[in-house]
């Protein structure tokens, strides 16, 4: 995978980050959007099952990619791109860096080490299931730190 892919699939593509200001009122009025047809349709008969599922589907996948800019938002606003990944995450909040690992990470597995081991276990026995998006993430932090390797050599 080229560094530009990469890039593009981490989030990291050069348009603009999403303003958090303007993505949760979106988010917002898709849910009451779909709750409103559900009362619609369930209460005052307005829409036949077909319709329903239909419009339902369509706001669905609305609300799922205004959610996606809602993450992109909350991991761009503090930075991201501009202070590097250390950077952004020493000054990111709790809520901040909980979307973050939601979006790029999928689950975390810790092995036991072992009885009586007392040696330094930090991340030893760990690993990391990543989203399509961690893995490229992780991938091009891993070039990275190899050039860097390489350059200060």
């Amino acid at each position: 995978m080229s560094r530009r892919t990469a890039l593009a699939v981490a989030g990291y593509e050069s348009s603009p980050a999403p303003n958090p200001a303007e993505v949760a009122p979106e988010v917002a009025a898709l849910e009451a959007r779909l709750e409103r047809l559900a009362v619609e349709y369930a209460k005052d008969g307005l829409w036949t099952k077909e319709q329903y599922l239909r419009h339902r589907a369509g706001l669905e996948g609305k609300l799922d990619a205004a959610r996606d800019e809602a993450a992109k938002a909350a991991t761009a606003s503090a930075g991201w791109r501009t202070v590097g990944i250390r950077g952004w995450w020493d000054n990111a909040s709790d809520e901040q860096k909980r979307a973050t690992v939601r979006d790029y990470v999928r689950g975390v597995t810790v092995q036991p080490v072992g009885r009586g081991y007392r040696g330094d276990t930090t991340w030893q026995n760990t690993s990391l299931d990543w989203t399509e998006k961690g893995q490229a993430l992780s991938e091009l932090l891993q070039a990275q730190a190899e050039q860097d390797a390489a350059e200060a050599s």
